[in-house]
């Protein structure tokens, strides 16, 4: 299966579809495994969790995914396209063999290849509560329309698409219907479902809308696979801020922001004694169903470089939660 890869972010789309096809087409050089000129990420003094209080954090991929080289059948990337520097690079380290298409704005359709799938987070602060809620009036909404510009000239068979939930409230419904009347003129039966994050094995509460299309026909329904009974809830305080909230150890984290400079999600080590301390950038990776050491490396014009912290808290912050992607792929594909 060809696809295109928009607002690509760290890779956790075409993660996802190769988790959800059981192969991949990364190269064992840039699978994420641990540089071997690089030491062991040295722990924190009291900011690792001890046995057993860090293990609600398990995400990334299933050992039966896990076969770096096995390229029969893998899916085939025509090209991504992502803006940000940072996590570009730490896309571009994994797959370094994609084609790296830049803009989304710049792409000519005239000489993108053909392609079976589209794909894409297209940007969701315009819609989000969190944000000032100014839809298509802002720039960054209105991005939609060149992802509906590439459909419109390629014609995929599928495509996927995700947002967040304030999509379908914003404005009285009014942007999500657009959303969903031009998807239909080009040409696509749509359905779309909101999913959360909790309920495929991974403890943060992040509800997200997924938009699913079929060209010329209806698609299939989206539903929530393998979902668990989520834990309850111990907030112990709150900041001004979505991400300052903090959660205890047994519960559900609140979801993931893309926080940079100490603006970073926070989690209780231990409730009887009240202290707090922040999530490691590993364990915030693990919260979007990446594997470990998967944002330490980025891959900057051929310079393979590590990147910083805050811009790791960003880039998890900004992802899409992979297992999540995987399933809907599994269920629709």
């Amino acid at each position: 299966m060809k696809y295109l890869d928009l607002f690509t972010g760290i890779g956790g789309f075409t993660l996802a579809l190769e988790n959800a096809m059981g192969s991949t087409n990364r190269t064992k050089d840039s699978g994420g495994k641990e540089d071997p000129q690089r030491a062991p990420e040295k722990e924190r003094e009291g900011l690792v969790a001890e046995e057993g209080e860090g293990a609600s954090f398990e995400g990334g991929r299933d050992s039966e995914h896990d076969n770096i080289g096995a390229n029969e059948g893998a899916a085939s990337c025509v090209g991504f396209s992502e803006i940000d520097r940072f996590a570009s690079a730490i896309y571009k380290f994994h797959y370094p063999n994609h084609n790296e298409l830049g803009d989304i704005t710049k792409i000519s359709t005239t000489t993108l290849p053909d392609f079976d799938l589209l794909m894409g987070g297209f940007p969701c602060q315009s819609f989000s509560i969190a944000g000032k809620r100014r839809g298509f009036d802002d720039t960054r909404g209105t991005l939609f329309f060149e992802v509906a510009r590439i459909l419109r000239d390629k014609r995929p068979k599928y495509f996927l698409l995700e947002n967040v939930k304030g999509l379908l409230s914003h404005d009285g419904g009014k942007t999500f219907s657009t959303i969903i009347e031009v998807l239909q003129e080009i040409g696509y039966g749509v359905s779309w479902k909101v999913l959360n994050t909790k309920d495929f094995g991974i403890p943060q509460n992040r509800e997200r809308v997924f938009i699913f299309g079929v060209r010329g026909e209806c698609p299939r329904e989206i539903l929530p696979l393998h979902q668990t009974t989520s834990s309850s809830i111990k907030i112990v305080g709150r900041g001004k801020h979505q991400q300052d909230q903090v959660h205890g150890t047994d519960g559900i984290m609140s979801t993931l922001a893309a926080g940079t400079h100490g603006s970073t999600p926070h989690l209780t080590k231990t409730l009887t004694k009240g202290k707090i301390r922040r999530l490691t950038p590993t364990e915030c990776a693990h919260l979007q169903g990446f594997p470990d050491n998967w944002c330490d490396l980025g891959n900057y014009d051929g310079e393979i470089k590590e990147v910083s912290d805050s811009q790791k808290y960003k880039c998890c912050g900004n992802a899409v939660t992979v297992k999540v992607v995987e399933e809907v792929l599994k269920s629709v594909l």
